[in-house]
């Protein structure tokens, strides 16, 4: 018995209750109650996680497609010691899907997207790096050159 149900019929043995009561007879009222629904079943854990892992997925590759507004730059020098580093998810607050990053300077530098990859992308001078044409979400950039003079790179990250 849905709730509304429930209600009009509690609100009817009142309703009977009191015109008992004004005539004098008594009316023993009782509101059936709805038994429990059952509880849902357990999911096994293996299942749980391949569904967790599924909706990150699905997240992940959201995010790649659905416009955003927050961005953020810089125009950071690096040189031969002194990487640049940079949690994206701190400063967006979620993994950059868009964006460039430019050399400058006179030098080629080297880029790591993400803390997991270890494969490094050479930007000579004038070269630039088209997040958005890679598909992946950057949550980690560091940038480092073997020039002991200073590299000056420009990046937005979207």
């Amino acid at each position: 018995m849905p709730s509304e149900e429930l209600l009009l019929l509690t609100k009817i043995l009142e309703v009977l209750r009191d015109i008992g009561e004004k005539l004098g007879v008594p009316v023993r009222v009782e509101v059936p109650s709805l038994p429990a629904p059952p509880p849902p079943p357990a999911v096994p854990s293996d299942i749980a996680e391949a569904v967790r892992d599924v909706l990150e997925r699905l997240r992940a590759t959201l995010d790649l497609y659905m416009p955003h507004d927050e961005y953020f730059t810089d125009e950071p020098s690096v040189k031969k010691g002194e990487p640049y580093e940079l949690e994206v998810e701190e400063k967006l607050g979620r993994a950059a899907t868009r964006g460039y990053i430019i050399n400058d300077g006179a030098d080629e530098v080297f880029v790591v997207l993400n803390r997991r990859t270890t494969r490094k992308i050479r930007l000579r001078p004038s070269e630039q790096l088209d997040i958005t044409d890679l598909k992946l979400s950057v949550r980690y950039v560091r940038i480092t050159t073997e020039s002991t003079s200073p590299v000056r790179i420009r990046l937005l990250l979207v």
